[in-house]
């Protein structure tokens, strides 16, 4: 157990190290694994259904070795931080919304949900420009009714949530989820 009271981490979304502070952030996600390299959907689909909102964003010192949690209630989130490292931003799949964690300047220590949309943001990377491109799975009912398509979306926004493009994937992936867009060389 941590001193907070919460169940120690049993999967992670992610572990990132930021050199401007030596500090590791960890994003764990709500999924009850003994093998942490094994995830299978039905957990992720189970812990949506239910509107899990088990996960931390915390943030690891390794000089003093304190694990300090910074947002709790999170939703199968994924996060990443800013260039400049003043703020983390994290996406909510069960959410479905965007939050903005600050960790320096006069808003250290607060967060603030700067998109809040229908629909399931996934995984969520820092763009070559300093934005950031957001993995997006739209859901429409079929014109007969009888089931979902998933339209997969590359949305890209700044740091205040403000829609700058939006990439619509349906001819490359199909009916399919996508879980990550990843901006290499300017392009995706």
């Amino acid at each position: 157990m941590y001193k907070d009271g919460q169940s120690p981490i049993r999967v992670t979304t992610g572990k990132n190290s930021y050199t401007w502070t030596k500090n590791k952030f960890v994003r764990p996600c709500y999924v009850k694994l003994s093998v942490v390299c094994i995830l299978h959907c039905r957990e992720i689909h189970e812990a949506n259904a239910r509107h899990d909102a088990t996960g931390r964003l915390m943030m690891f010192d390794p000089e003093t070795k304190q694990v300090r949690v910074l947002l709790r209630g999170l939703s199968l989130a994924f996060g990443t931080a800013s260039m400049d490292g003043s703020f983390v931003l994290v996406s909510e799949y069960a959410g479905k919304r965007i939050q903005k964690s600050w960790l320096t300047g006069p808003k250290a220590n607060t967060s603030e949900i700067i998109l809040d949309f229908g629909h399931h943001p996934v995984d969520i990377n820092r763009s070559v420009s300093g934005d950031f491109w957001v993995a997006v799975n739209r859901e429409t009912r079929l014109i007969n009714h009888r089931g979902k398509l998933i339209v997969p979306n590359a949305l890209l926004i700044d740091s205040d949530g403000a829609v700058l493009d939006e990439i619509i994937l349906l001819d490359q992936y199909g009916n399919l989820s996508i879980t990550q867009v990843e901006e290499v060389a300017g392009a995706l």
